[in-house]
């Protein structure tokens, strides 16, 4: 998974999976990303995410993603 500031371009991270959870944790501050994942037999996906400021903050955010085999 890589993560992307849409405001200027800059990748702000690369993450893998936990191996026994598939899950994957970010610390991202307030702003709007391109989150992409691309994985051997399956098509890419790329989804939009924004992070809210400490007004409207919240703590955990869980997205699920479902990808599509090739």
């Amino acid at each position: 998974m890589v993560v992307e500031d849409m405001r200027n371009g800059d990748i702000v991270g690369e993450y893998l999976p936990n191996p026994a959870t598939m899950h994957y944790v970010m610390a991202l501050k307030p702003g709007v990303y391109k989150v992409t994942i691309s994985i051997d037999e399956f098509e890419p996906l790329e989804q939009k995410i924004e992070i809210a400021d400490k007004a409207s903050f919240n703590p955990q955010l869980t997205i699920d993603y479902k990808l599509k085999r090739n």
